[in-house]
């Protein structure tokens, strides 16, 4: 019975780990070159809804506080636990982003 119980808590700490790691890499390519523009980072599972976010479904959420872009002091991406983009905090975080990568880039 212990076995079988060391085994459950390992597969579920694999599947947590992949899930956390996914998450990661899929915030990390939409902050791209922006990543350092973002402030204090803090990452937490949900296992509740949020409001305002549709559905009730588990989610990885990642808090920037501070960040240096305009028209995005504090921002917050929502994923799924396989990775997928559920909503992001203000709405157009991704537009936001982009205008500052590309105003990173040399003329």
């Amino acid at each position: 019975m212990v076995k079988k119980l060391v085994i459950v808590l390992f597969v579920c700490g694999i599947l947590y780990g992949g899930s956390y790691m996914g998450a990661r890499s899929v915030a990390g390519r939409m902050l791209g070159n922006s990543a350092a523009d973002m402030g204090a980072r803090d990452i937490t599972f949900v296992y509740d809804s949020i409001p305002g976010i549709k559905g009730k479904q588990p989610m990885w959420v990642f808090t920037f506080t501070g960040t240096k872009l305009t028209g995005a002091k504090n921002a917050k991406i929502y994923l799924s636990l396989t990775g997928h983009l559920i909503a992001t905090t203000p709405k157009n975080l991704q537009t936001i982003i982009e205008q500052a990568g590309k105003s990173k880039e040399p003329s």
